[in-house]
This record gives structure tokens, sequence and C-alpha cells, in this order.
């Protein structure tokens, strides 16, 4: 291992209180371009920009500002915010790329402590930075990569004898340890999916494979918890049959990037809903596996778990979907089965076309207990706010800038600060500009970015 010496610097911000447009902010700061954020919740949260890292509590002041050592890559976090690391390193076979891009001599990240402190330290790309990566996460021990050891995780003949290893780095001398854990198999076949990371608490990490029976519209969640010496300390299966209605295809929109953006740990590949390319050299078309019938997230803020999808009254349309909130014990708490207004029924894309609509659906939990589900088809988002399995308000989205300038966009009624914003600004029209809400117990935090800087605008809660 090699370390280069401690340092943190404030380096970027510019601090003022304004009122613009009849929304006022409690506070602005323009940055260099924000590239990515992490939320933490009551913790607070990360923001990364072109050349450095800044930690806001959870009310927006500042907690800690460094320059980042080599240059912008991927942010991860415990959950506590004691540690976080930036992964700016490449692969040099270029088969995973975490930074923008390939080069050649030795890689590094960077490890920042609670008081901002940043560690140079050096990695060995075999050792959980190189082929078949499943994801990243961290606590306040250690930094953990899956890895599976054959890369057979989307083989429908090869992942049932497919194997998850786990890197396991101290935050304290970056000292080593592989484990290779032992995990149930999964079937061999197209109506399962591999392990998958989903969520993380203080007993560790939840993992998850599913079974899907498309002929008795069943599906089946497989759910396994490891701590940070790799045990199985908790299993759990849950199987959430709808009531007289048919389980219906989408991709989960998390995992159209590389990063989930709402969490603070890294999916580099997730086995949920995974959308190949298939076809002959002359012609490709994307499709979905029937991963993507069904989806199960874990929410560190409830402690609890959201089955959720499409479904539909026949087992050839789309019509509506389905929140299902279950605890860690997997007792239901409560349903929705929602069927859309006339106005989403009338949208044949939406009904007709689960394939090459690229039809995905997204599901956020808020501060205040409440959850956003957002239906997404072409250029046309149909958002839902729930409230205690009721729906509580809706808004429809359409137009190419706005659907993808909306892909973080959060809502409810009465309007959120940030909400209101957004709109008074028509930052959802911009081309040129993309935004990102963060709501923390204390605030609302809306990042606005271009190509030329960014902005951090906090919007207290009164």
């Amino acid at each position: 291992m090699k370390t280069s010496p401690s340092y943190s610097a404030i380096y970027f911000l510019l601090f003022s209180i304004i009122s613009i447009s009849g929304t006022a902010q409690d506070s602005r700061k323009e940055t260099e371009p924000i590239y990515e954020a992490v939320n933490l919740s009551a913790n607070g949260f990360i923001v990364g920009t072109e050349k450095g890292i800044s930690y806001f509590n959870s009310d927006g002041s500042l907690r800690w500002s460094g320059a980042r050592e080599i240059e912008a890559g991927d942010i991860i976090a415990s959950p506590d915010g004691s540690v976080v690391y930036d992964m700016n390193y490449f692969d040099t076979g270029g088969v995973i790329v975490v930074g923008s891009g390939k080069r050649k001599g030795p890689q590094y990240i960077t490890r920042y402590d609670a008081n901002g402190n940043s560690t140079r330290l050096e990695i060995n790309i075999d050792q959980g930075f190189g082929k078949n990566i499943q994801a990243f996460y961290c606590n306040e021990r250690y930094l953990f990569s899956l890895v599976t050891r054959n890369g057979n995780e989307t083989n429908d003949k090869k992942k049932g004898d497919e194997k998850l290893i786990l890197h396991r780095y101290s935050n304290t001398d970056f000292s080593y340890k592989q484990i290779a854990l032992d995990l149930p198999n999964v079937s061999a076949d197209e109506n399962s999916t591999f392990w998958s990371l989903i969520g993380q608490s203080s007993k560790g990490v939840y993992l998850l494979s599913k079974s899907i029976n498309l002929i008795d519209n069943k599906i089946t969640f497989n759910v396994v918890t490891i701590d940070d010496d790799g045990k199985v300390v908790e299993t759990l299966t849950l199987r959430p049959a709808l009531n007289s209605k048919f389980l219906r295809p989408a991709i989960n929109t998390e995992y159209l990037t590389k990063l989930r953006k709402t969490t603070n740990f890294l999916v580099l590949q997730n086995m949920e809903s995974y959308w190949p390319l298939v076809g002959s050299n002359s012609g490709k078309a994307e499709t979905m596996t029937n991963g993507s019938y069904g989806h199960l997230l874990y929410d560190a803020q409830s402690q609890s778990f959201f089955a959720y999808g499409l479904l539909g009254r026949t087992e050839k349309k789309s019509e509506g979907f389905y929140v299902i909130k279950i605890d860690r014990s997997g007792k239901e708490l409560w349903r929705l089965e929602e069927i859309g207004s006339k106005q989403l029924l009338g949208e044949s894309h939406f009904v007709n076309y689960p394939l090459y609509a690229r039809k995905s659906i997204l599901l956020n939990s808020l501060p205040n207990g409440k959850q956003i589900v957002s239906l997404s088809f072409r250029d046309t988002r149909y958002l839902y706010e729930i409230d205690n399995a009721k729906v509580t308000a809706t808004e429809r989205l359409q137009g190419v800038f706005i659907y993808e300038n909306s892909a973080n966009y959060l809502f409810s009624q009465p309007p959120l600060k940030s909400q209101q914003y957004i709109k008074t600004q028509k930052l959802l029209e911009d081309r040129n500009t993309s935004t990102q809400q963060l709501l923390t117990p204390e605030a609302e935090v809306l990042l606005v970015k271009t190509k030329k800087k960014g902005e951090i605008l906090v919007f207290k809660n009164k």
C-alpha cells in the first residue's frame, strides 16, 4: 500500500443568501461543474465536482471540503458518513472503467475521513477492482467489492454454478482479505436472476435473487443478508402475489446508469432487469429478461422492503403499477395496486409496447414517509405520490429535454420548494441544464448542473 500525506482544503465554494423569482432559498453555493451527489439523509449529503468533494450537514451547512487528488471518480460512502471513497481508478485492460478513461501505470483510489483528510491508496486490479465487478459499498470499518468468479452471471446455462467473491479492505490500514460467499445456487434458466445488491443496513447488506413463473403469474424474491465477514446471517423469502392482475415487464430505471443515484453505494452490474442487445450484426434490438417482471429494494430510512413493478388486467397489456411495503421479517404492511387514469391507458406505447418504448419504473422514498413512483416510456413520464397505500398526487411530463432532465425529479403535494423553483425557472425545459433533488430531514437541496458550472441551492424546512 502506498499513501500520500493527508490534507484538506476548502477550495471552491462561494456562499451567499439570495432570493430568486419568488422562491426563496436559504443558501446558494456556486461550484465547478457538478458530477454527482450522494444523499445520506440525516447524516448529510456529499457533492462531487470536477476538482473536489464537499460534505454538507443535513441542514446544508458545510462540514468539510477537499480537493480531488487525481481526478473525478464515482463516490461511495459509509451510511454514517465517517468515510468517503472517490473511486477514481481505471482498469488498464479496459474491461471496467470507473473513472473517465483508461490510464497506464499504478492505480489509485482516494479515501476521506470524517474530517475530510484524504489518503491516496494504491490498488491491485486483480483484488476486486478488475473484471466481473457487481458492486462497491462500504461501512465505518471496511470497503467492499462484490465480484463474480467467472463472469457468468447473465449466462442462463452457466449462472447456476457462478459464485460471488467478497473483497474486503480495512478503512484504517487498507489491509486486504478475500472471502468466497456461501450463497444458495440460482437456477440455470431464463426465469431466475443472479444475486444483486439491493440495500444496506446495520446488519449488513441485502442480496437478491428472483424467480419468475409467468405461467402461474408469480414472482419469488429470495433475500440473504451478509455481514462484514461474508457470512449469511439472515434469509428471507417473499412471494407478493397480485390480486387478479398480471405482472408486466419494466426495467428498473436506477440501473440504466452504473451509479445508483439515490444511494450511497455503487452498482456496476445488476440482474434485476438486465437489458442486453440481441440479434444479428445486421440489426440489434433491445430486450428485457424475465427479471424485469418485478423489483425489490431495501429502504434504509423506513427499514423496510418495497416490492414494485407494472401490472395489467390481462397478460398482454400494461395498465398500472403496484407497490407493496414489507417489514424486515417479511410481514406485509400495506399494498397499492393502481390501475392508471384514462389518460395513461390511452398511451399506446405504455400499454402495448413493453420493449421498444424503453418502458421503465423507479421508486423513491421521501423523508416524510411518502413514496414517488415514476413510470417512463419514450419521451413521457407519469409521476405518482403515494402516502400509506394511497395516491395523493400525480403529474405528467412530456418532451425530449423534459424527459431527459426529469430523471431525478421529485414532486409532492403541497409542492416541494425545490419543485417550485424548478418549475419557476423552467429548468426541465433547458437542454443545457440538468437538476437533482436531495431531500434530508432538515432541508431540500437542489443541484443545478451545466457543463461550465454548478449551483447548490438549499431550502430549509421551516
